[in-house]
């Protein structure tokens, strides 16, 4: 999804309306509303610029099956000045280190715990 720096939407992916409506279902007449997840990301990206917060420009949901999506924001290079350039949102399924990173965090899973599920994580190389 691209955002201008007024956080508007200027374009979007199919596929980013499909997961917009999984994310947050609307009424079946209306289209998903993008607040919830890319606009919130988006948002963060400017505090973070602005030094009101360091937390990084990222959030992850829930679609459905155990399928995570992360959403990441960053600016768009280009010749404008950075606080006047486009935001890009992605929407890309999340990896196993992910969502286990915030399966952790949910759960307060403590250093032990932490280390014990990191050698069930398949496909994860020590």
């Amino acid at each position: 999804m691209l955002l201008s720096c007024q956080l508007d939407v200027l374009a979007q992916t199919a596929e980013t309306q499909a997961y917009l409506r999984r994310l947050v279902p609307p009424d079946e007449d209306r289209s998903p509303i993008p607040a919830s997840a890319a606009h919130n990301v988006a948002a963060q990206l400017l505090a973070t610029e602005a030094g009101i917060d360091t937390h990084t420009p990222m959030a992850r949901g829930h679609l459905a099956g155990g399928r995570w999506l992360t959403l990441p924001a960053a600016r768009i290079e280009d010749s404008r000045p950075p606080d006047d350039r486009d935001i890009a949102v992605t929407m890309e399924d999340s990896s196993a280190a992910q969502w286990a990173a915030l399966f952790a965090a949910a759960y307060g899973l403590t250093g032990r715990e932490r280390e014990l599920r990191d050698h069930l994580i398949p496909g994860r190389h020590f």
